[in-house]
């Protein structure tokens, strides 16, 4: 007959518990380094699922953003999405960081990378550092979506794209192989480009695109023809950094924060709700903004 009942050798009156210095002690080993969940639980004898809700416990409704106040702001910023999986689906989190010292100083969880995401975040910066950001440096952003937001908050500030994502978004889309019909001419469009986005003036770089454009007919294939029309397009804000020597050409220093996430998300495999995401960001922002003011 089942009767119901458990049997243990500790009564639930004198069940050992674990202290809050110790699942301190986990979560913040957990967030420090880059030791997965899994193997945290089997080093200190502990199911991960008990450090997850040590995690979420941790914080209280966590929120959406965060910001981090920097006294050395250098007016200079680069930010950028990073993808992130929740049970599956996409998230998205919007970053920032000073170009110059590298410092994080505000990021936003959202669902998608679009317009109305990047105005969050752009708002928040605003909001974080008002009247101080001179110069960012940003890819186009999914769909060019970066683009319009930052006129609209920043009017004032200079934006430059990303020399490195331009070219390596013309190295991925024009063809390498010798095979390709178009081999010679491709060698030499990708050189005709680097010589005008790295040109030592805007305007040599203006009368390099003109020469090109004279030329034309000579690289016949779509992707010429797309990428020649993109530098048309673009021309001032792959430029922008020829006329203002203080502002960077790349986005390296935010990259270099998607790459350090990056490792520590590879032992993660997704994150098993929209809270348990948020109160790992907040904990791991805050984190690196300390470690930043030492």
């Amino acid at each position: 007959m089942n009767c119901h009942s458990s049997f243990t050798s500790q009564s639930p009156e004198t069940r050992e518990r674990f202290s809050d210095a110790f699942k301190e002690k986990l979560i913040r080993i957990y967030i420090t380094t880059k030791i997965s969940l899994s193997e945290l639980g089997e080093l200190y004898e502990v199911h991960p699922s008990s450090i997850n809700r040590w995690i979420k416990e941790s914080i209280k409704n966590p929120p959406n953003q965060g910001v981090a106040h920097v006294s050395d702001f250098s007016g200079f910023i680069s930010f950028d999405g990073k993808e992130l999986k929740v049970l599956g689906e996409k998230r998205v989190l919007l970053w920032a960081c000073d170009t110059k010292t590298k410092k994080l100083l505000c990021y936003t969880y959202e669902t998608d990378e679009n317009v109305k995401s990047i105005r969050n975040l752009l708002k928040l910066l605003r909001e974080t550092y008002p009247n101080q950001v001179r110069g960012i440096t940003s890819d186009f952003g999914k769909g060019r979506c970066f683009i319009t937001p930052v006129s609209e908050f920043f009017p004032e500030a200079v934006h430059q794209i990303c020399l490195v994502h331009f070219q390596r978004y013309l190295y991925l889309n024009l063809p390498k192989s010798r095979k390709s019909k178009y081999f010679w001419r491709n060698k030499i469009f990708r050189k005709v480009i680097k010589a005008i986005i790295k040109a030592p003036t805007k305007e040599d770089a203006r009368l390099l695109l003109q020469r090109l454009v004279l030329i034309r007919k000579c690289f016949p294939a779509s992707y010429h023809k797309r990428f020649i029309k993109s530098l048309e397009r673009n021309f001032d804000l792959l430029t922008v950094y020829m006329e203002n020597p203080e502002l960077p050409s790349n986005s390296n220093a935010i990259e270099s924060w998607n790459r350090t996430l990056k490792r520590k998300l590879k032992n993660i495999d997704g994150f098993k709700s929209d809270d348990l995401c948020k109160c790992f960001l907040k904990l791991w922002f805050e984190h690196n903004t300390m470690m930043n003011m030492k």
